[in-house]
């Protein structure tokens, strides 16, 4: 069972990967294909609304990843300098590993965490346990300060709302609430300002 489902994972990402890399390269002609058919499908009315959601959703997305790869330069940066100072070996290799699987929302940080321990304590298992107490404390930071403050920012909203966000959708939707509860958050507040102006 475990072989069949890691296989049908394995598969699935590579699909997945195959479908994202056509997507983007026909991003434009496929724009153009849905905006004519949510033309042709739905009311006038109703298309411009879902065309004008469609395009702010882009637009929000896009910062969104965008300040996650600002974030992870930063907890990158921040690994490499605390491990230089601990004089770990492998330090810019583990530094990349962490800042690069730290884009992964809530994930992330495990993903590059774990093996880069398992790494440094086949290497020196003194220097993996150093390891293991020195990561906890950027991933901390990030998590905390760095993210809600980079990330909101990019987003257009408070790091509160952005922690709000998180910590709701975790509630509501598990892991996938978490991931997905950032950039639903920036999502609600142009609308709710439209609600707000309509009613005054």
């Amino acid at each position: 069972d475990f072989t069949m489902d890691f296989t049908t994972g394995v598969i699935n990402w590579v699909i997945g990967l195959v479908v994202s890399v056509y997507m983007l390269y026909s991003k434009e002609t496929l724009i153009r294909q849905v905006k004519k058919l949510v033309a042709a499908v739905l009311p006038v009315k109703i298309a411009d609304k879902v065309l004008e959601v469609g395009a702010v959703s882009n637009r929000i997305f896009v910062q969104y990843l965008l300040g996650r790869i600002y974030d992870s330069l930063i907890v990158l940066v921040l690994c490499f300098i605390g491990m230089s100072i601990l004089q770990m070996p492998y330090a810019l290799l583990i530094s990349v590993v962490v800042g690069v699987t730290n884009i992964i929302p809530v994930f992330g940080p495990f993903l590059g965490g774990v093996p880069s321990a398992l790494i440094l304590l086949m290497v020196d298992p003194m220097k993996g346990l150093w390891f293991i107490i020195f990561i906890i404390v950027p991933q901390q930071v990030d998590g905390n300060i760095i993210c809600p403050l980079i990330v909101g920012d990019a987003l257009g909203i408070s790091g509160i709302w952005v922690l709000a966000g998180v910590s709701l959708g975790g509630e509501l939707c598990g892991g996938a609430g978490m991931a997905l509860g950032q950039p639903n958050t920036a999502h609600l507040f142009p609308f709710l300002e439209r609600l707000w102006e309509t009613r005054d």
